[in-house]
């Protein structure tokens, strides 16, 4: 009898490290692909970078409101690609919509939730803003449009 308890407990344990050597499998398997998915990503972030540094000059159309008058409809003439080109010349001609929005001077308060930005107001009114929002003490996901049952599932599945 004690040789069948004995030999029944050894089966349990077989079946307990087969089952964590299936997951740690499967936990290994994710790993390999979150890489490989991670590599991709990086692969992805250097090829924009190239192109974005790549990038040539201003289309002919756009060209033609950087040069002087003594450019020809459409043709650029060689001295008014040697002027857009000159490297004393700053790299952007045109000024943001934000820079003509806010004064230079003015401390623009951007809130850390939701990356808002809010020229003009003080930091109580922002604090009172950040505070509006709900926010996962977990995660710090913004989940103001979740219901509050939807919410507290979120929360408390993070402690599982």
């Amino acid at each position: 009898m004690q040789l069948r308890e004995m030999n029944e407990m050894l089966a349990d344990k077989e079946i307990s490290i087969q089952a964590k050597e299936q997951e740690i499998m499967l936990i290994k398997q994710e790993k390999h692909d979150v890489t490989q998915e991670n590599l991709e990503l990086k692969g992805d972030i250097e090829r924009l970078r190239s192109v974005y540094t790549n990038m040539g000059p201003p289309a002919a159309e756009e060209q033609s409101y950087l040069q002087p008058d003594n450019t020809v409809a459409g043709v650029d003439a060689p001295a008014s690609r040697d002027q857009v080109d000159r490297p004393g010349q700053p790299e952007n001609l045109y000024e943001t919509i934000d820079s003509l929005l806010v004064p230079q001077d003015e401390l623009l308060l951007v809130c850390r939730h939701c990356r808002e930005s809010f020229p003009g107001i003080t930091q109580q009114e922002l604090e009172q803003h950040e505070q509006s929002h709900r926010v996962c003490p977990f995660c710090t996901m913004i989940c103001d449009n979740m219901e509050q049952s939807v919410f507290e599932d979120h929360v408390y599945g993070h402690e599982l």
